[in-house]
């Protein structure tokens, strides 16, 4: 499962995905489209996604959950 695109509650989904045995979320991130990644290294970018993204995706981590899966992470140099 994917929340809508622009939507600005990522827990949306958890309570009917929680509710469905086998069931994923399923987590994306442009940063091409955010000028903050403009002038980041590859190396900048990935340390930005490993310390602040994971704030994000504690966000719909829960115990006894569905599985979070990061489908797509996108970026430009």
């Amino acid at each position: 499962m994917s929340n809508r695109v622009g939507t600005s509650e990522p827990k949306e989904l958890l309570p009917l995905a929680s509710g469905l045995k086998g069931s994923v979320i399923d987590v994306h991130y442009y940063n091409l489209y955010s000028d903050i990644f403009d002038n980041m290294t590859v190396q900048q970018n990935i340390d930005f996604i490993n310390t602040n993204r994971s704030s994000d995706l504690n966000l719909v981590t829960t115990s006894n959950g569905p599985l979070t899966f990061v489908g797509e992470w996108a970026a430009e140099w």
